[in-house]
């Protein structure tokens, strides 16, 4: 910020690239994308091993008849969840279309925004549930406490909430807040009618 001033930053261009390029150091614009391609690639490796991962646990320990039939439940001979590996890679290279959907213009502050509501939603339940926990007869008065809980839990609870309605302000994040909102909606009706059963 002290070299260029924020109104003068690109949205499209990384400001270290931009600045080595005034400096003159066309190399080092070209060392700085060449760290966040690696960097981004291995934090695209380490994701699709771990929904691999999550995939085959869940399709072992679900009786869900697609995972079945793609035998996400299973390992190879070096004892890898390849299968449900390839289906996480197949997926993933789906996000890639999304670019080409039409009204979307980025592709990255719309899988945010989607994914940072359903997270939020996560937090607040979470919240929910140490409440109720707190309150329960299992509650074990051993370990971390968190303090001042009546207050705290609510209060956080309240600031998720602020977080959340904030991705309708901004038009590039409103159609992910839109499809989170329907989501956490349809998942919740859908949990309400599997578990009272």
């Amino acid at each position: 910020m002290s070299i260029i001033p924020w109104r003068e930053l690109s949205a499209a261009d990384s400001p270290f690239v931009t600045v080595f390029e005034l400096v003159g150091l066309k190399w080092a614009a070209a060392l700085i994308n060449f760290v966040v391609l690696t960097s981004a690639a291995s934090a695209l490796n380490s994701t699709l091993y771990s929904t691999g991962r999550h995939l085959y646990q869940i399709a072992h320990d679900s009786p869900n008849r697609f995972l079945k039939a793609i035998k996400a439940d299973t390992l190879s001979r070096h004892n890898v969840p390849q299968n449900a590996i390839i289906t996480s890679a197949v997926l993933i290279g789906f996000a890639a279309f999304i670019n080409v959907l039409p009204g979307v213009s980025d592709a990255f502050a719309l899988i945010t925004a989607s994914s940072s509501g359903v997270y939020i939603a996560i937090y607040i339940l979470i919240m929910v549930a140490h409440l109720k926990y707190r309150k329960s007869k299992d509650f074990m008065a051993n370990g971390y406490l968190m303090p001042q809980y009546r207050l705290l839990n609510p209060l956080t609870m309240l600031f998720f909430i602020f977080v959340f309605g904030t991705l309708f302000l901004q038009e590039s994040t409103v159609m992910g807040a839109r499809g989170s909102a329907i989501w956490i909606v349809a998942f919740g009706i859908y949990s309400q009618w599997k578990f009272r059963k």
